[in-house]
């Protein structure tokens, strides 16, 4: 239960793209800020939140936020892909894919860090605050679902053929997951 702020070479000042497949049971949750997919949190951060039908990528408190209307997919596996750019020190820009396409981007925040020094934690909230949305957040819930595949690509920003890729070569050798 640590950040990847604690890792070691401070990954969270580098470039860094973030995929997961999941399956949600509901979309329809009380909570203002929804369920979490992912977070790395503290003072910044940076996360992927189910809100009502709503897929979103969201960095910093406040900064910030791409998102998606997964309703007329959220009965099957979905792949997100959050990309968070540095590019180069100036104006930090973070890009949501869903199912290996780009569905928007959001920049101008100039943190050029994505994550605090809460702990990350995949489906449900790591520490006292919740990245990318920022300080005690009682109003997040845990996941209701199905997380199938994590993967985290240290100061890399995969390219959108890269992210095809992914996308294609999980849906060609586990057709089940579109089920």
């Amino acid at each position: 239960r640590r950040s990847f702020n604690n890792a070691p070479g401070d990954w969270t000042n580098e470039d860094v793209t973030i995929e997961l497949w999941f399956k949600p049971n509901t979309l329809s949750h009380t909570p203002s800020n929804g369920q979490i997919l992912f977070e790395d949190g503290g003072g910044n951060g940076f996360g992927f939140f189910v809100n009502d039908n709503l897929l979103q990528l969201r960095e910093q408190s406040g900064g910030d936020v791409v998102s998606f209307d997964i309703s007329g997919i959220s009965g099957e596996f979905i792949q997100a892909v959050g990309t968070f750019s540095t590019n180069g020190g100036s104006n930090d820009q973070i890009e949501l894919f869903v199912n290996g396409a780009s569905v928007g981007t959001d920049a101008n925040n100039n943190e050029n860090d994505w994550s605090g020094g809460d702990p990350a934690a995949v489906g449900t909230r790591g520490g006292a605050n919740t990245g990318g949305i920022g300080g005690g957040q009682s109003n997040t819930e845990s996941f209701d679902g199905q997380i199938a595949i994590f993967r985290t690509y240290r100061n890399q920003i995969l390219s959108s053929s890269q992210i095809q890729d992914n996308y294609d070569a999980v849906v060609n050798s586990a057709p089940a997951l579109t089920q």
